[in-house]
């Protein structure tokens, strides 16, 4: 999705022909279960992170969430798991 954002011309129109029907509403309404999911996933390795000291936790969260925003993508465009959320 990134990548689709920096992109111009013929590049962009040959990417979001591709990408951008993947996120049609009636796409992303069939795949709530899965986004679920992967957002739960990705809460409980954070939650499991607190276990040691609630009071400080360092997480990268910009990277998580691109992972979370990949293997999202992985799963209703290709259905495969990508395993970006795996440690």
């Amino acid at each position: 999705i990134i990548s689709l954002l920096c992109i111009i011309g013929l590049q962009y129109k040959r990417h979001a022909a591709v990408i951008l029907p993947l996120f049609r509403r009636a796409k992303i309404v069939n795949s709530y279960d899965l986004i679920v999911d992967c957002t739960e996933k990705l809460l409980n390795q954070w939650r499991s992170l607190t276990d040691n000291d609630p009071n400080h936790i360092h997480l990268n969260i910009v990277d998580q969430c691109q992972n979370l925003s990949m293997a999202i993508f992985g799963f209703i465009g290709f259905d495969y798991d990508l395993q970006t959320l795996d440690e």
